[in-house]
């Protein structure tokens, strides 16, 4: 994918380790609308179905689009549903 051959892992220096950003308490207070986007697990997505149904039971205006087919790299991998997704979310409000 594109996407992993620009990867610079520079550019999150100090780098975190994964999941240890705590945003379970960060999501629980946030009030404004929210579109959490999410890909495949398989296909390298980071958020699994599960944590995804974690996020809107601490965020009660967060709402999940799942974009199947997509990776890590969801706009590049599905730009069109992605867009159509955001959009249609926007649009909203």
């Amino acid at each position: 994918m594109q996407a992993q051959v620009e990867y610079n892992p520079e550019i999150l220096q100090p780098r975190q380790e994964p999941n240890s950003f705590i945003w379970r308490e960060a999501i629980s207070q946030v009030t404004c609308p929210v579109l959490l986007v999410t890909a495949d697990v398989e296909k390298g997505g980071l958020v699994s179905p599960e944590v995804a149904q974690e996020a809107t039971e601490l965020c009660a205006s967060c709402q999940v689009a799942h974009i199947s087919g997509a990776g890590h790299c969801i706009h590049r991998d599905r730009f069109n549903e992605t867009m159509q997704t955001v959009l249609s979310f926007l649009a909203k409000y």
